[in-house]
C-alpha cells in the first residue's frame, strides 16, 4: 500500500513539473546597441529567429544598410541574469534576397536551425523550400546552407512567406503562408527530421480552415496550435480572432483535422507572435484589423485532455515597452524569459533585444571553490643545524 502511495504522489510531482504555470512577466528590460553598425546599422526588421541552447539565431529580414539581406547573427543569452551578449554575424544565407518576411517561420532542433519558405521586398521570386544549417563550436554555424527538396507542386507551386512553422516530435511542419502570386495558402506540409538534419518526403497535411498569412504556430505536447492573421493578401481589413488546433501522431507525424476554437482571441490580429511554455499560450503583440499596432501580452491555457484553448487574459503579464511588428519572440529555457527580437517600434527599426522578467526560477551559479594550499612540511631540524 506504501508503495503504492508513494507512485501516485511521484507521479503527481512529475505532472506538476510538467505543466508548472509560468510566472507572470512583471517586467521588460531592453538592451540597446545589440547589432553591428559597421559598415552600416544591420539591427533587422521581418528576420525570423530560433534559440538553441546558449543562442539566439536571428535570420535574415530588412535592415536600413542592405534593404532585404542575408545576415544571420547568433546573439549569446546569460542564463544566470538574463542578458545578452552582442549580436555577432555567423554564416550568411547564399544570397541577399528571399529571407525576408520570415517572422515565426524559423526553428531549431536537435543541433539544426531551419528556415521555412521567405520572402522578398524588393525583387523574389518566394522561396519554396526548406533551408537549414548546422550548429557548431561556440554557437556558429556550418560554412554552407543546404536545402529540403521543393515543396509539393500540386495542386500549385508552394512558395510561402510569414508562414507558420513548428517542429513536433522530430518532424517539421509548415502552414498557410502568402504565395509570390499574391495569394495565401490553406495549405499545410510535413516532413520528419533525420538525424543528419535532412528532411524526409513532404506530406500534405489537412487543409486549413481559411488561406492565411501573417500567421505563428506553436505547439503543447502532440497538438500544434495556429493563428491564422490575414486571410486576404495586402489588406489589413481580414485579420481574424480565431484559433485552430490540429492534432498530430507521434508515430508518422500525420495531422489530424483543423479544429477552431470555441474561444476566441480577444480581437482581430495578425503578425503577433504565439508561443507555449508548458500548457500555457502567450501571445505577443502585432496588429489588429485596420493595422493598429499592439504592445500587449496575452495569456490562455492549453486543455490537453480535451486539446482545447481557453479564454485569453491580457491581465495577468506586463505590456511591452512599446508596440511592436514585424517581430519574432522566442523564450530560453536556460534562463526562463522571453527575447524580443527584429524589432520595429512606433519610430522605426529598433536596435534592441527586449527581455521579459524570468518566467520561473533562474539557475544559481555555482561558485568557484577556492584551491586548498598545500601545506608546507616542517624543516628537519638536523639538517637545518648544518647552517647555523
Amino acid at each position: 500500500m506504501r508503495k503504492v502511495i508513494l507512485s501516485i504522489i511521484a507521479l503527481f510531482m512529475v505532472s506538476m513539473c510538467v505543466f508548472a504555470q509560468p510566472a507572470a512577466i512583471t517586467a521588460w528590460t531592453q538592451q540597446d546597441s545589440i547589432y553591428p553598425t559597421t559598415p552600416g546599422i544591420l539591427a533587422p526588421q521581418m528576420a525570423g529567429a530560433a534559440i538553441y541552447g546558449d543562442y539566439i539565431y536571428v535570420f535574415g529580414g530588412n535592415n536600413n544598410y542592405d534593404g532585404d539581406t542575408a545576415r544571420v547573427f547568433k546573439i549569446k543569452v546569460n542564463q544566470y541574469t538574463g542578458d545578452v551578449d552582442l549580436a555577432v554575424e555567423v554564416t550568411s544565407f547564399e544570397t541577399v534576397v528571399n529571407y525576408s518576411y520570415l517572422s515565426s517561420g524559423c526553428a531549431a532542433y536537435n543541433g539544426y536551425v531551419y528556415i521555412g519558405g521567405g520572402g522578398w521586398n524588393s525583387t523574389g521570386p518566394n522561396r519554396n523550400d526548406v533551408t537549414f544549417n548546422k550548429i557548431v563550436a561556440d554557437g556558429n554555424l556550418d560554412t554552407a546552407w543546404s536545402h529540403s527538396a521543393i515543396f509539393p507542386t500540386t495542386p500549385a507551386v508552394y512558395d510561402p512567406e510569414l508562414a507558420g512553422v513548428v517542429i513536433v516530435n522530430g518532424y517539421f511542419y509548415i502552414m498557410g503562408g502568402d504565395g509570390a502570386v499574391g495569394t495565401n495558402f490553406d495549405r499545410c506540409y510535413y516532413a520528419k527530421i533525420k538525424i543528419d538534419g535532412t528532411l524526409d518526403t513532404w506530406q500534405a497535411g489537412p487543409t486549413l480552415p481559411t488561406p492565411c498569412q501573417f500567421s505563428s504556430a506553436c505547439a503543447v505536447g502532440n497538438d500544434i496550435i495556429l493563428m491564422p492573421g490575414l486571410t486576404v493578401t495586402n489588406t489589413n481589413a481580414s485579420a481574424l480572432d480565431t484559433v485552430y488546433v490540429s492534432q498530430t501522431n507521434p508515430s508518422n507525424g500525420s495531422m489530424g483535422a483543423w479544429v477552431v476554437q470555441t474561444d476566441k482571441f480577444p480581437m482581430t490580429m495578425y503578425g503577433t507572435r504565439i508561443l507555449a511554455i508548458g500548457n500555457t499560450l502567450l501571445a505577443i503583440a502585432g496588429r489588429t484589423t485596420g493595422g493598429t499596432v499592439q504592445s500587449t501580452v496575452w495569456r490562455a491555457t492549453y486543455n490537453t485532455s480535451t486539446h482545447t484553448v481557453g479564454a485569453w487574459s491580457s491581465t495577468t503579464d506586463t505590456s511591452l515597452p512599446s508596440t511592436l511588428r514585424y517581430h519574432d519572440v522566442v523564450y530560453s529555457e536556460k534562463s526562463k524569459s522571453l527575447y524580443a527580437v527584429s524589432l520595429r517600434g512606433a519610430g522605426g527599426i529598433v536596435d534592441s533585444v527586449w527581455i521579459s522578467s524570468p518566467l520561473f526560477t533562474r539557475p544559481t551559479p555555482t561558485p568557484t571553490p577556492t584551491p586548498t594550499p598545500t601545506p608546507i612540511p616542517p624543516l628537519d631540524a638536523k639538517n637545518w643545524e648544518l647552517f647555523q
